[in-house]
């Protein structure tokens, strides 16, 4: 008999919103993650280059039920992804 493997949660897709020092016109960066914390890990990763760090606008999940997207409160999203990092 086969032993069932642990599956992994169903990635969600995020949208971040961003804009960048001298710029007016804002950037939009798509990630597919588990959960908000590592969306935000990522699109960390991805602006690793950038100085100063970006603005972020807005933080936003798909939501495909409605298809629509939801906004995540920005506070509660860089708080988890801060609590996430060791030696903070």
């Amino acid at each position: 008999m086969k032993k069932k493997r642990q599956s992994e949660p169903d990635p969600i897709q995020y949208r971040v919103r961003y804009q960048t020092e001298g710029n007016i016109t804002p950037v939009v960066k798509y990630f597919m993650a588990t959960s908000a914390e590592q969306a935000l890990e990522m699109f960390a990763y991805s602006c690793r280059e950038l100085q100063p760090m970006p603005e972020v606008l807005d933080f936003s999940e798909w939501n495909r039920w409605s298809e629509d997207w939801t906004n995540i409160p920005q506070t509660v999203a860089i708080q988890e992804a801060s609590e996430q990092q060791p030696g903070t």
